[in-house]
């Protein structure tokens, strides 16, 4: 019987300090990744405002993901476009540019269906003397939920990741056609 409680009391003691350590993160989460390209501007634009051409470079895609599936609204390319992804892998969600300002700023957010999350995105391009630099950044709100706060400890290297080899991907589709 003392085994019993002392089993008991070890495990209301670790979830009471995951659950005090997750309140104590940030409930906020931001990732950012740059490269610099050799090419215009105009074709790194392209190639970010055309919501089709992401499956070319970004890790929203079908060669990631064979199971996704993008569907387009009518307006796919710059301000207000949009599209919806289903996926084994990335669940359901809405992708949706919402502003753009050429050789500047374009900006968008992603919906995840499966557990209402938000991710905010922010592409910010200028012209260097190396080429052209781009800088991703992601961003968002993870609540009042301990485990989404400890969640958020680990989103750096995940979400990172993908953003940076996205990122190559993009560099390598521009240089090529340069």
């Amino acid at each position: 019987m003392k085994i019993v409680k002392y089993i008991l009391i070890i495990s209301a003691s670790i979830l009471g300090i995951i659950i005090v350590g997750g309140l104590l993160l940030p409930s906020q989460y931001e990732i950012e990744r740059s490269i610099i390209i050799k090419g215009s501007i105009e074709d790194i634009e392209n190639n970010i405002i055309d919501l089709r051409k992401w499956d070319e470079w970004s890790f929203m895609s079908s060669k990631k993901d064979t199971s996704l599936k993008m569907y387009y609204q009518q307006n796919n390319i710059g301000p207000y476009s949009s599209a919806k992804w289903k996926s084994k892998y990335m669940g359901e969600g809405i992708f949706r540019i919402y502003e753009y300002k050429p050789k500047a700023i374009i900006n968008y957010e992603m919906i995840i269906k499966d557990n209402d999350h938000k991710i905010n995105g922010t592409f910010i391009i200028d012209s260097t003397e190396n080429g052209v630099r781009i800088k991703w950044l992601d961003y968002g709100e993870l609540g009042y939920n301990p485990l989404e706060r400890i969640f958020g400890l680990f989103m750096g290297n995940y979400l990172g990741q993908d953003q940076e080899n996205s990122l190559k991907e993009l560099k390598k589709i521009i240089e090529k056609n340069d």
